[in-house]
């Protein structure tokens, strides 16, 4: 079984059955569109956070060419078109990714929306990480006994 097919099948297991019958990546991406589009309108989270979890290993992990490009073109490319969903960018895109993807964001706006759809993630993105900064809890000190062992 190739990699993304299996990393596909780990990240979206309900979706295992649409994963089988795609032949190649980008095939997947435009069927994940769709399954995207209807998750972010219900405001699903966990399955945000596995869709991008999964477009983020496609991207920074796979050693496949077609699959990273196929996350990129048939995933992140298309997101900034929609307004509605640029919420999920902001909490599911960190700042360096955010950076590493400006060029596939950008291809489908002006630079009058790029700036626009740039504000409202940095804005956002800023709200969310004082909100995760917030939740944390110190981590507990570990005892040192003064010896090393």
């Amino acid at each position: 079984m190739s990699a993304w097919r299996r990393q596909a099948i780990e990240f979206l297991p309900e979706h295992k059955t649409l994963i089988e019958v795609c032949d190649t990546p980008m095939f997947l991406w435009t069927e994940l569109h769709s399954i995207f589009h209807k998750a972010s309108e219900e405001e699903n989270i966990p399955l945000m956070r596995s869709l991008f979890g999964y477009a983020r290993w496609c991207w920074h992990e796979s050693r496949s060419r077609d699959t990273q490009t196929a996350a990129l073109i048939g995933f992140y490319e298309n997101i900034p078109s929609d307004r509605n969903h640029w919420w999920a960018v902001a909490v599911f895109v960190s700042r360096p990714d955010f950076a590493g993807l400006e060029q596939i964001f950008r291809y489908f706006l002006s630079d009058e929306q790029y700036e626009e759809f740039k504000t409202y993630y940095f804005e956002n993105r800023a709200i969310i990480e004082k909100d995760l900064l917030k939740k944390k809890t110190p981590l507990a000190r570990r005892r040192t006994t003064g010896r090393r062992g």
